[in-house]
């Protein structure tokens, strides 16, 4: 009793401290800008705007200064003469953009010209606080010169100019909240003496924590869909009620309602004519109007997108409802499956080989997993081609899980039903996704080693094996057959050829069929997917990366290149990946029995199936929606890596050090994913009403700003 009681003290000292800790840090040092003025003889004083000196501008006869007309408008004070500590532009504008940068010209005692490049402002449209500035100049200011860049109809109105205003202090609650979100991660990771515990002996809590893991996932996941949703004025039902969609969600749709493969709309007869309508240059140069990322052949457009999400949601609802069914919802609706499934997985990975390890080290894991697993970029931008990614990203994750729970790889009796269950499932991702067939190919050596099983287990209970047999045989092929038919009739029938899914013929920035296979093309994704470094930068997110192209002198297709963050290896997105280094240690942990077990579901899945997808990509170039093709597969591997090392060691000093690196390593996975998804979402798919708030947020953690 006592002991319980000392731990729950142990606790509530640790949160007592942690909160004061935080004040101090909101009070002192977050707000240390609102003491610049306090201890110093600078007087707040307004600048007289009537006295500026104006270009492309004018004073209004209550005092304010207007531009004349759009491009650079400049206020110019030549007589400043005083210290100058803070600066508060009070402006308004109409038509004003979420954020407008003011750059600062100044001169002060250490030179009569002005210098410039040093100093810039940017306001926040409805941020008061936005509107000032802590300035370190040096002694008297003499010259001050404010330049501001207006878009065509935007209309600036500034109303005062002050210095030396103290900057409010601002109290707050939500970087108290993050700040001890983070404190008690690290508890739960590192010190809690319940989550020291094995999961074995924490089966219940184990679940329950991954429980609330994975629900905080799913809501996660529909607030960034409400966030893309934000940019629209439509309700949910409205949404529902969809009288048009894309090339997926309709002219599929239409096309097979009709009973055709072809789309309905045809090709113009000018892009018909052209010598090679696949040349986007060629296309241009005659003007002629086209169907964009549309499949060409034999004079009719089709759709190289699977089909699974068509025949299985998409043309059932327009059948029952006659609307559209719409993407970014269906987009949420696989992702919440997927992340779903993706944590079933890794708890019955845990239950049944990892059960030894301790509490802290599984949910951190699943922190990790789920984080880095490359489906938040299809959440962020639901459009037709993430349809694809989150259909095959819940498919295949829902054909795992089941063939890992059908005990082909673990002991147990082999379930027919649920080998069935995952080959159909993965058939299904196929047909979503075709990249995917590599997982399926990846589980083939899993059936055998399950067939080998099934009839050693036949022979010991002396009962005849060719029923058990040939039922195991069928849930294992019969799905993949049936599936892998229809696909090679359906690409058989739109491009004569079994192998042709149409990616070839689509009509798109380059021409595919005449693109040659270069090996750096390879490198750069294999590199941008993997290897990439971020860098840590004082701006929010503060993560912060750029595409590489390894001087690759040729073309190459890069997604949002514009981004920040747009490629970061995964490598660093999931820290535990530096477990491969080990892999050979940990697979002489393993009993002999187990290691070919071990490097079918590890070596195969885990890292062939996934770098041979990043190989094939190589036509495609680069996209960050990708990553939900092999990110998760990767990082699972690494965790088992890394927990069959620590279920095995009895060192407890070094298990205790491998705790800690752990779990600072998924920390910072934490914040280079979200810096990652947080760059792709903001501001490009929000709207201009959201963006301002985050933008405010934003301020919030730069508070030296």
């Amino acid at each position: 009793m006592n002991n319980e009681s000392n731990k729950r003290n142990s606790f509530f000292r640790f949160l007592l401290k942690s909160m004061i800790t935080l004040v101090f840090l909101e009070v002192i040092v977050f707000n240390f800008n609102a003491y610049s003025v306090l201890f110093t003889d600078a007087k707040e004083e307004d600048l007289l705007l009537d006295r500026a000196v104006l270009t492309n501008a004018f004073v209004l006869e209550n005092g304010s200064i207007m531009n004349q007309a759009s491009g650079e408008v400049t206020v110019e004070f030549l007589d400043v003469d005083r210290p100058v500590k803070t600066l508060f532009i009070g402006v308004d504008t109409i038509n004003m953009k979420i954020l407008n940068t003011v750059q600062i010209h100044y001169s002060d005692e250490t030179t009569v010209n002005y210098r410039t490049g040093n100093v810039t402002m940017t306001i926040i449209r409805g941020d008061e606080r936005s509107q000032i500035i802590p300035c370190h100049f040096s002694g008297d200011v003499g010259k001050l010169k404010l330049i501001f860049n207006l878009r065509q109809d935007e209309r600036l109105l500034l109303n005062q100019l002050i210095i030396n205003r103290p900057i409010p202090f601002h109290f707050s609650l939500l970087r108290i909240l993050v700040g001890l979100s983070v404190l008690l991660l690290y508890h739960a990771s590192v010190r809690s003496n319940i989550l020291k515990r094995s999961v074995e002996k924490n089966k219940l809590l184990s679940y329950r924590i991954a429980d609330y893991i994975t629900i905080f996932m799913i809501i996660l996941a529909f607030f960034i869909t409400e966030g893309y949703n934000s940019r629209s004025d439509s309700s949910l039902i409205e949404d529902f009620r969809s009288t048009s969609g894309n090339q997926i969600t309709q002219e599929l749709v239409d096309a097979f309602e009709a009973g055709q493969f072809e789309l309905l709309q045809k090709p113009s007869d000018e892009l018909l004519a052209l010598e090679n309508p696949y040349d986007w240059g060629q296309r241009n140069n005659a003007k002629v109007n086209f169907l964009w990322d549309h499949g060409l052949y034999d004079g009719s457009y089709y759709s190289y997108f699977g089909i699974a999400p068509v025949v299985l949601v998409f043309m059932p609802y327009h059948l029952l409802t006659g609307f559209y069914f719409p993407s970014n919802w269906f987009v949420f609706i696989f992702s919440a499956i997927g992340i779903l499934y993706l944590s079933k997985i890794y708890m019955f990975v845990l239950s049944k080989w990892f059960w030894r390890l301790r509490t802290n080290m599984a949910m951190m894991g699943l922190l990790v997993l789920q984080a880095s697993s490359g489906i938040w970029f299809s959440v962020a931008r639901p459009l037709i081609y993430e349809i694809s990614i989150a259909s095959g990203f819940a498919f295949l994750t829902m054909g795992i899980y089941y063939f890992l729970a059908s005990n082909v790889l673990s002991k147990g009796r082999i379930s027919a039903l649920r080998v069935f269950i995952a080959t159909t499932m993965l058939s299904l991702a196929v047909l979503s996704r075709p990249t995917l067939a590599l997982y399926c190919i990846a589980t083939l050596p899993a059936l055998y080693m399950g067939l080998s099983k099934l009839i050693k287990e036949q022979e010991k209970s002396g009962k005849s094996r060719i029923p058990s047999v040939l039922g195991y045989v069928a849930a294992s092929l019969l799905p993949y057959m049936f599936f892998g038919g229809f696909q090679m009739f359906y690409n058989y029938t739109r491009f004569d050829s079994i192998f042709e899914f149409g990616v070839n013929y689509y009509l798109t920035v380059n021409d595919l069929t005449n693109m040659e296979f270069h090996i750096q093309q390879m490198s750069v994704n294999l590199f941008n997917y993997l290897l990439a470094m971020p860098s840590l930068l004082p701006k929010f997110p503060f993560v912060f990366s750029s595409f590489q192209r390894l001087n690759l002198n040729g073309y190459n297709y890069v997604d949002n290149m514009q981004l920040n963050a747009i490629s970061i290896g995964i490598l660093f997105r999931g820290l535990p990946m530096f477990a491969y280094a080990f892999s050979r240690k940990a697979y002489q942990k393993i009993a002999h029995k187990q290691r070919r077990k071990a490097l079918v579901s590890v070596g195969l899945f885990s890292v062939v199936a996934p770098i041979a997808i990043i190989v094939t990509l190589w036509k495609f170039g680069y996209a960050i929606r990708y990553n939900a093709d092999f990110s998760w597969q990767l990082v699972l591997g690494a965790l088992a890596i890394i927990f069959t090392l620590y279920i095995h060691s009895k060192n407890k000093g070094v298990n205790h050090i491998v705790t800690w690196v752990f779990a600072v390593s998924v920390m910072l996975s934490l914040l280079i994913n979200f810096s990652q998804v947080y760059s792709f979402i903001h501001p490009q798919w929000l709207s201009e009403e959201l963006s301002g708030h985050l933008y405010t947020m934003e301020r919030l953690f730069e508070f030296w700003r």
